[in-house]
């Protein structure tokens, strides 16, 4: 809000500049900011419309605190970093990345992580898992597991597969070839197992990075990783980034509202996957 001495709302800056704080579009004649999505009034600190996503940043749908850390690109959910320059920096660091210089696990430490992981065991003692498991069948096989060291440290990964072809989940150990903790491996194997029901199923979009954005928002959500959007958008970034997402200014605010409305829009349908896929 630009005021004077006095505390007095000002129509305008001592530049003549209408882009005020948080870049937002001060309108003189209406004496209101523009936020894309609804209008602010200043002098009252309130928004004059409801949010059009409702709860998503509180139980009050006419206030929301604006800091500067925050950016709020049409009025709907704020985000306390910046898409663009976070997507940027995973890029740098996938420049600096050289695959030779990575660690490879000893054969004995590779055996060792491929005995640890009791693949019958962990899927039938642990109820998720199991519920996971049922999922896979003729016309979607159980990938098959392996281990690797890798650049992240502890993680995981799904590749190949398809309709009626199993595909390759990969564990991510150590340089000594130790796993991750019972609980951070759950999350691991549900989140990739998501990835290949998502590949039987065929779902996704056809732009490269909206496509592994959305498969990565889910696979979160199924993982428990998190709950909403801004959360999750976040983490499935750093995978885009370094894998699909090559262009950092592919965040555009447009494109990041839709990206919302998808996961506020296909949320209740996460994770649900017919049981088992026919391979008919």
């Amino acid at each position: 809000t630009i005021t004077d001495a006095l505390g007095t709302v000002r129509s305008s800056s001592m530049d003549n500049n209408r882009y005020t704080y948080t870049g937002r579009e001060w309108d003189a004649t209406l004496g209101l900011y523009h936020f894309r999505a609804r209008m602010y009034d200043p002098s009252a600190g309130r928004f004059l419309g409801r949010d059009p996503v409702r709860y998503v940043d509180g139980v009050n749908t006419y206030v929301l605190r604006i800091a500067v850390s925050k950016l709020d690109a049409f009025g709907f959910v704020a985000l306390d970093w910046d898409p663009v320059a976070e997507c940027q920096k995973i890029r740098d660091k996938k420049k600096k990345f050289k695959p030779e210089e990575m660690p490879k696990i000893p054969p004995k430490a590779s055996k060792k992580c491929s005995d640890d992981i009791d693949v019958q065991l962990l899927f039938t003692e642990n109820e998720r898992l199991a519920e996971y498991m049922r999922k896979f069948g003729d016309g979607c096989p159980m990938p098959s597991i392996s281990c690797k060291c890798c650049p992240s440290g502890y993680g995981g990964f799904y590749s190949g597969g398809g309709k009626g072809k199993p595909g390759t989940l990969t564990i991510c150990t150590n340089k000594d070839g130790d796993l991750p903790d019972v609980d951070a491996l759950e999350e691991i194997l549900v989140h990739e197992l998501t990835h290949a029901l998502q590949t039987c199923h065929r779902r996704g979009k056809k732009d490269k990075c909206a496509n592994s954005l959305t498969r990565e928002m889910e696979a979160y959500v199924c993982s428990g990783t998190c709950t909403d959007f801004a959360s999750c958008f976040k983490n499935a970034i750093v995978s885009s980034c370094w894998n699909s997402c090559t262009n950092p200014d592919w965040f555009t605010p447009t494109r990041i509202q839709q990206a919302e409305e998808w996961f506020e829009s296909h949320k209740s349908d996460f994770c649900k996957f017919p049981n088992p896929v026919s391979s008919e």
